[in-house]
């Protein structure tokens, strides 16, 4: 299991807790932004040798937001074991933000923390 460094996010996964068969049953979000955060959606890879299977989670709203510099408890994603993955990698996928703007990741930063080249 990796967390995705994610250092240009306006936020980001600090801490992970794993289990079985569901992989990702806390975590914890950083919000390294200037506005509060209103929703987000955790990602997840699966790293295999020929490439990686991205997938999102649920779309979760914050109705309190998340002030800039807190962390946020995040519950469990529901993340099902595969076993032919080498490993899986969970970063942040989505954000939308108290001012009505959005983030989204973009796929070759993921691609470039599984060690893959990606083109379009």
């Amino acid at each position: 299991m990796v967390l995705a460094m994610q250092r240009t996010a306006p936020a980001y996964l600090v801490q992970t807790t794993h289990g079985y068969p569901n992989l990702l049953k806390a975590a914890r979000l950083k919000n390294d932004s200037n506005k509060p955060i209103a929703s987000y959606r955790i990602g997840w890879a699966y790293v295999r040798p020929n490439g990686i299977d991205l997938h999102k989670g649920t779309l979760m709203s914050v109705p309190m937001g998340i002030k800039p510099g807190d962390i946020h408890d995040v519950s469990d994603q529901a993340v099902p074991f595969d076993e032919r993955a080498q490993s899986v990698i969970f970063f942040v996928a989505e954000l939308g933000f108290a001012d009505g703007s959005d983030w989204k990741v973009d796929i070759e930063d993921i691609a470039h923390e599984a060690g893959l080249k990606f083109s379009r």
